[in-house]
């Protein structure tokens, strides 16, 4: 339930006084070894924050957030990086007819 947004009151792993009830990541970039994303933090269901963030694949840094943020932007780059590889592994894979 914590992972799937609006977790406040029903996540024992929720603090109380988090700001935020929820994140949304999207990828706006990839390419240079660099993914840029733009993230919102919502709560009660609206936009409260947003803003720019870029990662570096090499060093595994993640530029302007903070570090709770930072760690969901990684969690959220390495699915994206799971679901993009395997995308190109099945592209190669298959034959164009």
């Amino acid at each position: 339930m914590c992972n799937c947004g609006y977790a406040r009151r029903r996540c024992s792993h929720f603090p109380d006084n988090g700001a935020a009830d929820a994140v949304r990541f999207s990828v706006t970039g990839d390419q240079d070894g660099r993914i840029t994303l733009v993230y919102i933090l919502e709560k009660d269901h609206a936009p409260m924050e947003h803003g720019l963030m870029e990662h570096g694949l090499m060093d595994h840094d993640a530029i302007g957030a903070p570090d709770l943020l930072a760690s969901q932007a990684r969690a959220f780059i390495e699915s994206y990086l799971r679901q993009r590889n395997t995308g190109r592994s099945n592209a190669a894979a298959s034959p164009l007819d």
